[in-house]
């Protein structure tokens, strides 16, 4: 018996659509390869790859092109009409994408088909941001609380103890605090350290500047075992990063004490800001920063705190 040619465009349509459904399917619900955000190329258009990055440019109001970045390398995303943008993203943001990978107009994209598609793994303020990403463009984290590393150029600058410059190799940005700096300077000068603040734009001096609180900055460097300095294997006025748990007691906004690890204790002592800091992390394990000097009349090291926080 002949089938009727409408039938059988019929059946045929019906059997494309079946296909296409279950190709959709077996897309989304099959386990998509993860992909080093910068290994991703042309090679894999129209695979289903999963991959992280640091959001550069939240793009459109819509949150709909997003860009992506890691180690040197940009990824451009692009969420589907049925996709519910995330409205609160912001640059800095560590995001983890699943899509298909596409070529358009010879760029290389990642097309997200489910709400599952796109999740932020860490927010900007949880996460160290490179300084040269926060330099490209800065109006980009204007008014963000950020945390970010570079190097600390040594700046006598007389007549503003209470701005820094941190550097790194594409550029430099000012730091600045409500309390002297003079210490943390001294301390930590041409060395690598790591600052929280909030981004700002100076319109005085027509430029952006990280506000931040001087038990906020920290060396990167190797932390010191206290057992080497109770040894006098360090000089005075030497700058020191130690770990171990706070025991502190506060007399007229001075904070005294002792940072114990593994049983050795170290006397610290910290003043102003420093000391209310102290004195919340009483009893906590922490990571302190300063400088240690001797006390000829106790014949003991003592580490003048500069910064301290809890791990």
């Amino acid at each position: 018996m002949e089938i009727p040619r409408r039938a059988t465009a019929i059946l045929m349509l019906t059997a494309l659509l079946g296909t296409a459904v279950l190709y959709g399917i077996v897309l989304i619900t099959s386990s998509p390869t993860y992909i080093p955000l910068q290994d991703v190329d042309e090679t894999m258009d129209g695979e289903y790859i999963t991959t992280t990055g640091l959001l550069a440019d939240e793009g459109a109001p819509s949150y709909t092109h997003l860009i992506l970045r890691d180690n040197g390398s940009e990824l451009k995303v692009v969420l589907d009409q049925s996709v519910k943008p995330l409205k609160d993203l912001m640059p800095g943001d560590l995001l983890e994408v699943t899509g298909q990978v596409e070529i358009y107009r010879g760029d290389i994209e990642v097309r997200i088909i489910s709400d599952s598609g796109i999740r932020i793994l860490k927010r900007a303020n949880e996460s160290t941001l490179p300084l040269s990403l926060v330099l490209k463009d800065p109006n980009r984290f204007s008014g963000m609380y950020l945390t970010t590393s570079g190097n600390l150029s040594y700046l006598n600058t007389y007549r503003d103890e209470n701005r820094l410059l941190m550097r790194c190799p594409t550029g430099d940005i000012w730091l600045h605090s409500d309390s002297s700096l003079e210490g943390v300077r001294e301390s930590l000068r041409n060395k690598e350290i790591t600052v929280c603040g909030e981004v700002e734009f100076n319109g005085l001096q027509n430029r952006y500047e990280i506000l931040i609180n001087s038990s906020t900055a920290f060396t990167t460097g190797n932390i010191t075992d206290v057992s080497e300095i109770l040894a006098g294997n360090f000089s005075e006025g030497t700058a020191v990063c130690i770990r171990g748990f706070a025991d502190t007691e506060v007399y007229e906004n001075t904070a005294y004490g002792m940072i114990v690890e593994s049983g050795r204790s170290l006397s610290v002592v910290a003043y102003g800001d420093t000391c209310s800091q102290m004195e919340q992390n009483d009893g906590k394990e922490v990571l302190v920063l300063g400088v240690l000097r001797y006390s000829t009349y106790s014949g003991s090291w003592r580490l003048v705190i500069s910064s301290i926080r809890e791990i």
